[in-house]
């Protein structure tokens, strides 16, 4: 849509239990995380992207045992909205009484809903990127037999949802050893959402330094492959063994 774009839609809720329910109906930002999940806002706090956009027409509405309501909902985009993607999501909560553990009564809040896109048209920055790579390398006796753990972090940091697939390899200098981990695909990532991948290595060399690449595939053509490669420190454990008996013979 536009900005200042006016856009008709429904949703429709169903009630698939045996007595009639109430539900109060709203919308709400989707949102980031620290962890970088997506989250859904409450309903007692305020939104301000795509989820304030939404005209619902009624905030309850009674829906009857084993039937449906379909609810005409407006979406008023900003006449100064952002280009690029924006998600929400569109909300029937219904108030249950339950008992806790400890035998107490309490008020559970059930959630359902659906998600709600918009894309505003406008310039758009397609862009995935790789971040906080980190190799944990664990030496063996056997300076080829050692293991490493790649931890990598694929965030979106464009204005669009973008997806694809991620990769790690790992090896010594000059590629000597080099492993190919096996590719995940991921599925698409908002604007800000970040997901992390961990890759288990075995046989990996220990030649004083092991350097790893991430790759990112999108699978669109929107977005531009992205790889990134970070080095790390791989002691040969036995030959530094054998170094510090040969001082320690020295110095006897």
């Amino acid at each position: 849509a536009d900005p200042g774009a006016l856009v008709e839609d429904a949703v429709t809720l169903i009630n698939f239990s045996n007595v009639p329910l109430v539900f109060r109906i709203y919308a709400a930002d989707v949102v980031v995380g620290d962890d970088g999940e997506l989250t859904a806002l409450g309903a007692d706090e305020e939104s301000v992207d795509v989820g304030s956009w939404v005209d619902l027409g009624a905030e309850q509405i009674r829906v009857e045992a084993g039937s449906q309501a379909t609810i005409p909902i407006t979406v008023r985009v900003p006449d100064n909205a952002a280009p690029g993607d924006h998600s929400g999501v569109i909300l029937a909560a219904n108030a249950a009484r339950s008992t806790g553990p400890e035998g107490q009564q309490v008020e559970v809040d059930r959630r359902t809903g659906t998600s709600l896109r918009v894309r505003v048209t406008g310039p758009l920055f397609p862009e995935l990127a790789v971040a906080d790579i980190r190799t944990d390398f664990n030496p063996k006796l056997n300076p080829l037999g050692a293991t490493a753990t790649v931890t990598y972090v694929v965030e979106n940091r464009g204005n669009v949802r973008a997806g694809g697939s991620a990769s790690a390899s790992i090896g010594g200098p000059f590629g000597l050893g080099r492993q190919e981990g096996t590719a995940t695909e991921f599925a698409e990532l908002a604007p800000g959402e970040r997901v992390t991948f961990t890759q288990e290595f075995t046989g990996v060399p220990a030649l004083l330094l092991v350097a790893t690449d991430v790759e990112i595939i999108p699978n669109t053509g929107e977005v531009a492959s992205v790889s990134r490669r970070t080095n790390s420190l791989a002691p040969p454990v036995a030959v530094l063994l054998l170094v510090l008996a040969a001082l320690l013979a020295l110095l006897a």
